[in-house]
């Protein structure tokens, strides 16, 4: 299809793509800023691990983008991926886990399903990753700016309890909006969120949620109309065989029989009635699984909307430490029994962070003292450290100013309060300078993110 445009240069291909898709998922995280109460999202162009890739604000939080992310033994996962996207916290101490994005097509992912669900599994399983699917519809969705989604509509037809028979301590864990928006909503909406040194307080709500969910499918233990139930929903822990992972010992199993193609299995452990008071080191391990049967004969709608239910339902329930995500085949062939789960595992390293932290060490280590603080919250922001400590700006052989830092390519220079009177000089020379007063790193950042990498609010081309 043809498309007009004002100029060649606002054509923009990344080589690293490798479908439509992911090109357009990258867009939508642009056309869903500030939509429905999700943070503002600004995104540009960066290189990323020596390719092209992004610098993603969302709120006051910053990523980087890396595209096409081999992970493998090296990475301590042991089944090895390519995600689509990897985004990495630029803070490298940050307790956020690294999340492997997944961009599936219906037309491709439909015959891989067994194949995706191992690799996937693996990298949550290793403790060091979160992953996230999104389908062409979630994107189409985002595209236009929207934020909810319908696959949760007959959700009620999982559970055996209504809401209002959870008790009170469940019932203040239910996070509504994370079965009414779309996963990419929800994306955005958990990356624009602050964590601390130790905990990511938002996987910790999803994981609540999850829970009290959960509570909703375990069929009332006195019940005799539920006998044949309970028989069932326990048979299937009896047929796995070869399972490495052993539930806790006041577990009960849970689940939904509404549907033979999407299952939920998992043994709800009795923790969870106070998960809002379990720290995040002491979450409870307990085994569980979303299935989707994809040897039951489906018209092709119906199959396409239990496979992203399937996907989209995964991104919630990851989030309870012992989920899986499984085909029926790939449980009966055995796949999960190499997958071991490690809950003490540090968060997924990223080189690049590793690189960013020592140039700006070195950049703190010869500036002023008094900029240390500043320095640091630029370094946790992700922005490229100052080309040069003590620049001086020349001009036939002669020294015309000083600047205590430059950032030579946005022709950017931090000046010291002293060295403030020169600052029409600098300009006059095509520089922008800052003093190093009050709030000085804000305005460094608000200029580094817009001089020379402003982003095309449509299209993405780095103007």
């Amino acid at each position: 299809q043809m498309e007009r445009v004002k100029s060649i240069s606002d054509i923009y291909i990344n080589p690293n793509f490798d479908s439509e898709l992911e090109a357009r998922f990258i867009e939508s995280l642009r056309r869903l800023s500030g939509q429905g109460g999700l943070p503002f999202v600004k995104l540009v162009q960066d290189i990323v691990q020596g390719k092209s890739g992004y610098l993603l604000e969302v709120g006051e939080q910053r990523y980087w983008v890396e595209p096409q992310v081999d992970l493998g033994s090296k990475e301590g996962v042991v089944v090895a991926s390519r995600p689509d996207f990897v985004l990495w916290p630029t803070q490298s101490r940050s307790s956020r886990k690294p999340i492997a994005v997944f961009c599936d097509g219906w037309a491709f992912h439909q015959n891989s399903s067994r194949d995706d669900a191992l690799k996937r599994s693996a990298l949550v399983a290793s403790g060091k990753f979160w992953v996230w699917s999104v389908t062409w519809e979630d994107v189409q969705s985002a595209m236009e700016g929207n934020v909810e989604t319908t696959l949760g509509d007959q959700l009620d037809g999982m559970c055996f309890n209504p809401k209002t028979a959870m008790p009170q301590s469940l019932r203040s864990m239910v996070y509504d909006p994370a079965w009414l928006n779309h996963p990419i909503a929800i994306l955005l909406d958990w990356l624009g969120k602050p964590c601390d040194d130790n905990k990511d307080s938002y996987s910790i709500k999803l994981a609540q949620h999850a829970g009290a969910f959960a509570f909703r499918m375990i069929p009332h233990p006195t019940d005799v109309a539920l006998e044949q139930t309970r028989s069932q929903l326990n048979s299937f822990w009896l047929s796995i065989e070869d399972w490495a992972l052993e539930p806790p010992t006041k577990s009960v199993a849970c689940g939904n029989i509404n549907s033979s193609t999407l299952l939920i299995r998992y043994k709800w452990p009795n923790e969870l009635a106070t998960l809002a008071n379990i720290p995040s080191s002491k979450m409870p391990l307990s085994p569980g699984f979303v299935i989707f049967d994809n040897r039951i004969e489906l018209s092709e709608p119906e199959r396409h909307v239990t496979w992203r239910k399937w996907l989209w339902l995964f991104n919630i329930f990851q989030t309870l430490p012992g989920f899986l995500l499984a085909t029926q085949d790939g449980l009966d062939e055995g796949d999960y029994a190499q997958l071991s789960f490690s809950s003490t595992a540090r968060p997924g390293f990223n080189a690049q962070g590793a690189v960013h932290a020592e140039a700006w060490g070195e950049v703190m280590n010869q500036s002023m003292k008094d900029l240390a603080i500043g320095l640091q919250i630029l370094m946790g922001s992700g922005v490229s450290p100052p080309d040069e400590v003590g620049y001086e700006l020349a001009s036939n052989g002669d020294v015309i100013a000083e600047a205590e830092l430059a950032w030579v390519d946005q022709k950017l220079v931090l000046l010291m309060p002293e060295h403030s009177p020169n600052m029409p000089i600098w300009q006059e020379n095509g520089w922008t300078s800052i003093v190093a007063e009050e709030d000085w790193h804000t305005k460094v950042l608000e200029e580094l993110l817009t001089s020379g990498k402003r982003a095309d609010t449509y299209t993405g081309v780095l103007r």
